[in-house]
Order: structure tokens, then sequence, then C-alpha cells
């Protein structure tokens, strides 16, 4: 009868080391939550999730995503997705591990309303494993074109060959006409543009996105083709968008679609440069 009582004895003691361990553990976490959201609301601290970019000359940056739950159309969620320059706020390598397009989740403080936007982060958690083609192509032209990202010298070298050249005339501080007109190329489809196009303009040695003077707009949903040999003018008016713009050197930036059919397609955006004088 000891030998059991001995027996049963041991056999209990092998279980109390790992729950003590694991008890630890679980207390130390708790605390170390504690206090990190004790920090965290002293310095008004938040939590947010995106995609990790890396810019040039050593930036980081990150695509936040704040579309709703229920939309699941991804041209529909790029209207929620926004880059931020982010700046390491401590003396430990945040971005060290991390490659363009994995999902994080980091801890920041107040954001900077520009764009991109800019914010301090204390810490950075890698969620998932990602890549280039999880940030989109519009955004990364964007980002390309105001100088955050490596581009070519000629902006449209980085796009497909299509035969499309771009050029402006009658250039005031509120329109221009844009001329397309198309040379050869390799499309495989037909091309089509819309209506839309943006406006950057070169300021304190980079490209920054024109303000517009309107928080809601939209524009007509219409498709114009873009026919070998042949020129195809658009006379803009952006008073209502940009309204009068000061002196100053712009690009143009305009989506165009190599069109096979419905679902089937490939976009580029394409650049031109214009100057407003006196």
């Amino acid at each position: 009868m000891a030998r059991r009582s001995v027996e049963t004895t041991k056999k209990k003691r092998k279980w109390v080391l790992p729950v003590v361990i694991v008890g630890s553990v679980i207390a130390l976490l708790f605390i170390a939550c504690l206090i990190i959201l004790g920090i965290m609301a002293k310095k008004e601290l938040g939590f947010s999730k995106g995609r990790y970019l890396a810019g040039r000359d050593g930036v980081s940056m990150v695509v936040t995503d704040d579309a709703p739950d229920g939309i699941t159309d991804p041209e529909e969620r790029e209207r929620y997705m926004s880059p931020v320059v982010m700046s390491n706020r401590t003396e430990r390598e945040l971005f060290k591990n991390l490659e363009t397009g994995d999902k994080i989740l980091f801890v920041h403080g107040g954001i900077k309303e520009s764009y991109p936007a800019g914010t301090g982060v204390y810490a950075v958690f890698k969620l998932k494993k990602g890549s280039r083609g999880d940030i989109p192509q519009k955004l990364l032209n964007d980002l390309t074109a105001m100088g955050w990202l490596e581009s070519a010298v000629d902006m449209n070298a980085d796009f497909p060959d299509w035969g499309l050249n771009l050029s402006v005339k009658d250039v005031t501080p509120t329109g221009l006409t844009l001329v397309c007109t198309k040379n050869g190329g390799n499309p495989t489809g037909e091309l089509i543009c819309g209506t839309d196009y943006r406006l950057l303009v070169f300021e304190d040695g980079m490209w920054k996105h024109v303000p517009t003077v309107v928080e809601e707009y939209c524009w007509d949903d219409i498709g114009y083709p873009i026919t070998e040999g042949k020129v195809r003018e658009f006379e803009l008016s952006w008073e209502w968008l940009y309204g009068k713009l000061p002196t100053g050197t712009y690009r143009l930036a305009k989506d165009f679609m190599d069109w096979r059919e419905a679902g089937d397609y490939d976009e580029a955006t394409y650049w031109v440069e214009f100057k407003i004088s006196e």
C-alpha cells in the first residue's frame, strides 16, 4: 500500500510544474498587456492593420484598408485604402523582417492628414505573408509618380507597350485638351479609357496630389476607344474639381484598359506633364 501511495505522489508532481509554468506565463502576458494598454492610453496610441510597403531610400510605409466588412469587391475596397508613411519611434528595428505586401498590425500615434499620411509607430506584428500583388496597382502607380517608390526615369516605361502617346494643348489654369494617339504597340484587345483622371503637382522636390475643392464626386461611366492611327481628344475642365490652379509643373494621370471581354482586361496608368505659366 505504501508503494502505491508513493507512485501516486510522483505522478501528481509531474503535472504540478507544467501547470505552474503555464500559469506564470499567462500572468506575465496579462501584466504585459495591462502595461501596454496603460502606455497606449497615456500616449493616446491605437491599433491599425494594413499591408507593408517598402519605399525608396529606406522609407517604410503601410497601406491601410478601412473598408467595411460587407464590401468584398476589390475595386470598391480600393476606395478605402490609403498609404501611410511609418516613422520608427523606438530604438528597435521594427521593419527589418517585413516585405512588401505582408499584412501587419501596428501600434501608432496620431496620423498626419496628408497624402501619403504619416504616423509614428511603436510596435509592429506580422500577421500574414503577402506580395506586391496584394496592393492595388493604381495606388502603386500614384506613389511611384510622386517619388515614394523606385521607378524608371520615364514613368510610362514601367507599363505595357500599347503604342499610346499622350500630349496636351491649350493649357489654362482651369483646363486643357488631352490628345491621345495609338501607333503600333502590342495590346491584346481594344484600348479603352474613361472620363476620370488625376492631377499631381511638383512641390518641395516631390510629386503631390492636387487637393480637390469638393469632398464627394463621381465620373460618368463611359468608355472611349483609342483606335489605331486616329487621334482622340478630350477637353478637360477641372475648375469644378480642383479650382483654378496656380503656376507650376503638373502631371495628368489617366487609366487605360486593354479590353478583351467582361472581366478579362489589363489596366495601366499613363502620365503626361504640363506647365501652367502666368
